[in-house]
């Protein structure tokens, strides 16, 4: 049996181009919304901007429902840019050495295309 090193790489010859840009375009936006919104309604819960009482549980849930949805449209450009460029350098998200340049990519992504936006 062969001993294959913790560096080595591995071709395969069908990369699941189709998943990736899927994936990261129906998810992308609302694990990033999700990310940044969970803190938002957190702090609004503990600020007393929703009110903890009687229907405030469900004020927050509501909230960051709302959050996580207007996310996902917003995000969803700069995801599809992120899987494409994934795609396109055939990345596999297979260790945690992975995370750093999966993170970057889209960290730039998200950069360039609201950058155009803005500027267009």
């Amino acid at each position: 049996m062969d001993i294959i090193e913790s560096g080595a790489t591995v071709a395969v010859p069908n990369y699941p181009t189709g998943r990736v840009i899927g994936l990261y375009g129906l998810l992308g936006g609302a694990i990033g919304s999700s990310i940044i919104g969970l803190p938002i309604t957190i702090i609004g819960v503990i600020a007393g901007a929703i009110t903890p009482a009687g229907f405030g549980v469900m004020q927050a849930v509501a909230i960051l429902f709302s959050i996580i949805i207007l996310g996902s449209l917003i995000g969803l450009l700069p995801s599809l840019v992120t899987g494409v460029v994934i795609c396109h350098f055939q990345i596999y998200f297979d260790s945690s050495n992975e995370v750093l340049p999966l993170f970057i990519i889209g960290c730039l992504s998200t950069f360039i295309v609201f950058l155009a936006i803005i500027l267009l």
